[in-house]
Protein backbone atom coordinates (compact mmCIF):
# COMPACT_ATOMS: atom_id res chain seq x y z
CA UNK A 1 0.00 0.00 0.00
CA UNK A 2 1.41 3.59 -0.64
CA UNK A 3 -1.12 5.56 1.22
CA UNK A 4 -3.24 4.71 3.90
CA UNK A 5 -5.32 8.05 5.78
CA UNK A 6 -8.01 6.68 7.41
CA UNK A 7 -10.99 8.50 9.76
CA UNK A 8 -12.49 5.84 11.58
CA UNK A 9 -11.08 2.77 13.09
CA UNK A 10 -9.09 -0.08 11.77
CA UNK A 11 -9.17 -3.59 13.37
CA UNK A 12 -6.99 -6.53 12.81
CA UNK A 13 -9.01 -9.33 12.43
CA UNK A 14 -9.23 -11.40 15.94
CA UNK A 15 -7.00 -14.93 15.30
CA UNK A 16 -8.08 -18.51 16.86
CA UNK A 17 -4.10 -18.85 16.66
CA UNK A 18 -1.09 -17.24 17.44
CA UNK A 19 0.23 -18.52 14.12
CA UNK A 20 -1.57 -15.90 11.57
CA UNK A 21 -1.02 -12.17 13.40
CA UNK A 22 -1.04 -9.58 10.31
CA UNK A 23 1.19 -6.56 9.33
CA UNK A 24 -0.03 -3.31 7.34
CA UNK A 25 2.39 -1.95 4.89
CA UNK A 26 2.56 1.03 3.86
CA UNK A 27 4.39 4.15 2.47
CA UNK A 28 2.45 6.90 3.94
CA UNK A 29 0.37 6.92 6.92
CA UNK A 30 -1.92 9.64 7.90
CA UNK A 31 -4.89 9.97 10.77
CA UNK A 32 -6.79 12.39 12.66
CA UNK A 33 -6.97 10.77 16.16
CA UNK A 34 -8.73 7.66 15.38
CA UNK A 35 -7.93 4.13 16.41
CA UNK A 36 -6.10 0.94 15.56
CA UNK A 37 -7.28 -2.13 17.42
CA UNK A 38 -4.15 -4.36 17.38
CA UNK A 39 -4.14 -8.46 18.70
CA UNK A 40 -0.71 -9.55 20.80
CA UNK A 41 -0.11 -13.29 22.50
CA UNK A 42 1.26 -11.07 25.06
CA UNK A 43 4.50 -12.70 26.70
CA UNK A 44 8.15 -11.64 26.16
CA UNK A 45 9.56 -9.54 23.42
CA UNK A 46 9.38 -12.17 20.60
CA UNK A 47 5.54 -12.35 21.09
CA UNK A 48 3.33 -12.77 17.99
CA UNK A 49 1.44 -9.98 17.72
CA UNK A 50 -0.01 -7.45 14.31
CA UNK A 51 2.18 -5.28 13.14
CA UNK A 52 1.84 -1.30 11.46
CA UNK A 53 5.18 -0.70 9.51
CA UNK A 54 5.48 2.73 7.94
CA UNK A 55 8.26 2.98 5.61
CA UNK A 56 7.65 6.96 4.88
CA UNK A 57 5.86 9.58 6.07
CA UNK A 58 4.14 9.37 9.43
CA UNK A 59 1.58 12.44 10.67
CA UNK A 60 -1.31 12.94 12.62
CA UNK A 61 -2.22 11.67 15.95
CA UNK A 62 -3.73 7.47 16.59
CA UNK A 63 -4.96 5.53 19.66
CA UNK A 64 -4.03 2.53 19.81
CA UNK A 65 -6.31 -0.73 21.44
CA UNK A 66 -4.29 -4.06 22.38
CA UNK A 67 -6.24 -7.65 23.21
CA UNK A 68 -4.51 -10.16 24.27
CA UNK A 69 -4.91 -13.56 22.16
CA UNK A 70 -4.12 -16.67 24.52
CA UNK A 71 -0.87 -14.84 26.53
CA UNK A 72 -0.19 -15.23 29.87
CA UNK A 73 2.09 -12.19 30.51
CA UNK A 74 6.10 -12.40 30.87
CA UNK A 75 8.50 -9.73 31.99
CA UNK A 76 9.87 -7.72 28.70
CA UNK A 77 13.56 -6.47 28.47
CA UNK A 78 13.36 -4.35 24.57
CA UNK A 79 9.71 -4.83 24.48
CA UNK A 80 7.14 -6.56 21.62
CA UNK A 81 7.39 -4.51 18.50
CA UNK A 82 3.63 -2.99 17.36
CA UNK A 83 4.49 -0.37 14.93
CA UNK A 84 7.68 0.66 12.89
CA UNK A 85 8.28 4.06 11.46
CA UNK A 86 11.35 3.69 9.20
CA UNK A 87 11.76 7.18 8.66
CA UNK A 88 10.76 8.59 12.40
CA UNK A 89 7.75 9.31 14.51
CA UNK A 90 6.46 12.81 12.84
CA UNK A 91 3.04 11.72 14.53
CA UNK A 92 1.72 10.66 17.26
CA UNK A 93 0.81 7.01 19.06
CA UNK A 94 -1.55 7.01 22.41
CA UNK A 95 -2.50 4.16 24.46
CA UNK A 96 -6.31 3.22 24.36
CA UNK A 97 -6.74 1.23 27.83
CA UNK A 98 -5.28 -0.85 29.73
CA UNK A 99 -3.14 -3.91 28.62
CA UNK A 100 -3.35 -6.62 30.86
CA UNK A 101 -2.24 -10.36 30.16
CA UNK A 102 -1.76 -12.28 34.05
CA UNK A 103 0.31 -10.30 36.38
CA UNK A 104 1.53 -7.92 33.80
CA UNK A 105 0.44 -4.81 32.62
CA UNK A 106 2.28 -3.59 29.28
CA UNK A 107 2.29 -0.26 27.92
CA UNK A 108 3.07 1.53 24.60
CA UNK A 109 5.97 3.67 24.23
CA UNK A 110 8.53 5.02 22.05
CA UNK A 111 11.54 3.39 21.70
CA UNK A 112 14.88 3.92 18.96
CA UNK A 113 16.71 1.07 18.65
CA UNK A 114 20.22 0.83 16.07
CA UNK A 115 18.02 -1.21 14.05
CA UNK A 116 14.96 -0.03 14.02
CA UNK A 117 14.78 3.97 13.96
CA UNK A 118 11.40 4.73 15.50
CA UNK A 119 8.95 2.20 16.61
CA UNK A 120 6.33 1.53 19.03
CA UNK A 121 6.78 -1.06 21.45
CA UNK A 122 4.73 -2.51 24.55
CA UNK A 123 7.16 -2.84 27.49
CA UNK A 124 5.40 -4.87 30.63
CA UNK A 125 5.80 -4.19 34.52
CA UNK A 126 4.71 -6.92 37.22
CA UNK A 127 1.97 -6.30 39.42
CA UNK A 128 0.66 -7.89 42.59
Amino acid sequence: MTELKHAGKIVFKPLHDTASFSTLTTDHYKNDFWKILFHAHLEGDDSPTNQLIINESFKGTTRITVRNVGGKGSATKDGIRLIEAKDGMNGTFIQDGLIVAGSYEYSLQKRTKEDKKNAGYLLSLFFI
